[in-house]
């Protein structure tokens, strides 16, 4: 708060020497103060942290942006890998009851007042460390929700030595429903290696872990517990733990499955500084090496835990879907990459060769790309995970913020056509079943040949690029129709825009392709409209022009199929009359393109409101 005031004032550079607890430069050396003292953990704790303004009370949040609350910092335990608990000196703070339900209420009505449809808030999370650490504060806050009525999704995070009959009751009623458990290992010896349960290793050779045993069944009762009371379960592991071997890391596993939870984060170990373990990790076999990134750390753990299969329920499973349907929106293109600030793009697709040098097109595109945006290199069959990390230095040196870099390997495969699969994988793409590919395929081979409908690792980007595929695409699409069949194909479109009935989102140019000459293109298919490092406002300017010039040209206001066409920028390979005559004449295009691109890049169930 001392920090956010100096800059307030004005005078963020006077003075810093004074400011206990921050790390700053001063010309080529990083000075580091003295710590500061815990913000509320002086006085009253039950309320100490009310000192702090609250982001919704205070107008800089409206309600609905899905953050979540806090109703204390902190936590007690002495997990050796647990950043947190370090940070807060073990110790726990509060914000008084009266805050938490303030809070909650204002953001009930910011969420009554603008309701979110296909984003926004889903669910209202209390991001405590250990919500129920304090059990009876737990009931006490769950009663007032209650009592003032507070009609809100709830999630939060609990250990499962806190959780009874009374508190699994109140939270369904307060209307939580889900609950979170890092249950970290199922095995008592390396659960009392990480201090899980206690702060001390077994003290004899003949202890028998019966704490840690305890926990274990603890874990069992709750998620029981929690199901009796329509309360979904979530569950967390970390997998590269001291002392851990395979044998155990797939007991845990197993375990997991044997509890049918509705979802698990199945994490690999880090190591964070001032932690315990970060200090006695190579006692285990486990290295912790800088990274080039600074945080995470590169990890070595003392086992291959890419090995551990991972469910279908786990959170590796939903990385790879997000992902995957990340990557398809990019291909497909359309008028969800038109959002955001004038000035950016979304998404760059990067189209390299051999020994690539990524300097330049990163130093323009940091100039450019969003805090958000997503980044995809389409490399070379021979590239591995090494030019990936040259890639991520030279990114780093460049300071891109793309939140999201996909480095894809090409190759060709059956029929000639390129399929390309993710080299960064997690565990530094050593995680095998993790392995998502995208086959570029042509529209009329691909439905006529035969379906490989055992691997679903195979996601079909089909491409329209001849008159025969349009023609068939039409039939097809007519002939479902007619026959009210299921409205959408197993994959998208490349450039699935140029066949909808959005207007062209070249105009936005919130998707750029950058090709191996250096050219920006609006689409994989299109033309280019300038080079790299020409002003994003210029090249803007330039897909406007070439958008007044061809409508006219191609008197698309008197067109029968105006309301229904995106009126293309570029139409190659087929000439505009080509093009304008596909879109008069076949009326059914653009839905079966845009219901495809729905149901494989973001939700079938969207497609219940179409």
């Amino acid at each position: 708060m001392e920090l956010a005031s100096r800059m307030k004032e004005g005078s963020l550079l006077e003075g810093l020497e004074n400011i206990a607890g921050i790390t700053y430069r001063s010309e080529n050396s990083i000075i580091r103060n003295p710590d500061r003292g815990l913000y509320g953990s002086g006085g009253n704790r039950e309320c100490g942290l009310d000192g702090l303004p609250s982001p919704y009370l205070e107008g800089m949040l409206k309600g609905n942006e899905g953050i979540g609350i806090l109703s204390s910092r902190g936590c007690t335990q002495h997990c050796t890998f647990c950043n947190y608990s370090a940070m807060s000196k073990h110790t726990i703070r509060y914000h008084s009851i009266e805050r938490i339900i303030d809070e909650l209420k204002y953001i009930q009505a910011a969420i009554e007042l603008n309701p979110p449809r296909f984003m926004g808030v889903n669910y209202v999370e209390f991001l405590d460390d250990n919500f129920t650490l304090n059990i009876l504060r737990a009931k006490k806050i769950l009663d007032r929700i209650i009592d003032e009525e507070i009609r809100l999704p709830l999630l939060c995070n609990c250990r499962p030595e806190n959780v009874d009959e009374e508190l699994a009751e109140l939270l369904n009623q307060a209307g939580f429903f889900g609950i979170f458990m890092g249950i970290e290992s199922a095995v008592p010896s390396v659960l009392s290696y990480i201090k899980r349960i206690r702060n001390a290793k077994p003290q004899s050779e003949r202890d028998d872990y019966a704490k840690e045993k305890y926990y274990i069944t603890k874990v069992r009762e709750t998620i029981a517990l929690a199901k009796r009371n329509n309360i979904k379960t979530y569950v967390g592991a970390i997998l590269g733990l001291p002392s851990e071997t395979l044998g155990d890391g797939l007991k845990t596993i197993e375990f997991i499955k044997e509890l049918n939870v509705d979802y698990y984060a199945q994490n690999y170990l880090r190591a964070y500084a001032g932690t315990e373990l970060f200090n006695t990790a190579s006692n285990y076999g486990i290295s912790v090496e800088p990274s080039i990134f600074m945080l995470p750390y590169n990890m070595h753990y003392a086992y291959p835990v890419h090995e551990i299969p991972f469910g279908d329920n786990s959170s590796l499973q939903e990385d790879l879907i997000k992902t995957t349907k990340q990557i398809l929106k990019a291909f497909a293109g359309g008028p969800d990459t038109c959002f955001g600030a004038e000035n950016s793009f979304d998404i760059a697709i990067i189209d390299i060769y051999e020994n690539y040098d990524f300097r330049d097109v990163f130093h323009w595109l940091s100039q450019y790309i969003a805090l958000d945006g997503k980044v995809i290199i389409l490399g070379m069959h021979k590239d591995t995970i090494e030019d990936f990390d040259l890639m991520q230095k030279v990114r780093l040196e460049s300071c891109l913020p793309a939140i999201e870099c996909y480095y894809l390997r090409g190759s060709l495969g059956a029929n000639s056509w390129n399929v390309f699969e993710i080299i960064n994988k997690p565990l530094h793409g050593s995680l095998h079943q993790w392995n998502p590919r995208f086959c570029f395929a042509e529209f009329k081979k691909a439905r006529e040949g035969p379906k490989d409908s055992k691997n679903s690792n195979i996601h079909l980007i089909y491409c329209l690029e001849k008159e025969e595929d349009v023609y068939f695409l039409a039939n097809e699409s007519n002939a479902l129709a007619k026959r009210n069949a299921e409205r959408f194909f197993d994959g998208v479109f490349l450039d699935g825009c140029r066949w909808s009935r959005g207007l062209c989102p070249a105009l936005k140019l919130r998707r750029i392709i950058i090709n191996q000459d250096g050219d920006v293109l609006p689409c994989i298919t299109g033309l280019p409209l300038g080079r790299m490092n020409e002003d994003i406002r210029v090249l803007r300017e330039k897909a406007s022009k070439i958008f007044e010039i061809s409508c006219e040209r191609r008197q698309c206001k008197e067109c029968l199929a105006n309301s229904r066409c995106s009126k293309c920028l570029f139409t190659n390979p087929f000439s505009e009359e080509e093009y304008c005559e596909l879109q008069r004449s076949n009326s059914e295009i653009s839905g079966f393109v845009a219901r495809s691109k729905i149901a494989n890049a973001f939700n079938p169930g969207l497609l219940e409101d179409l």
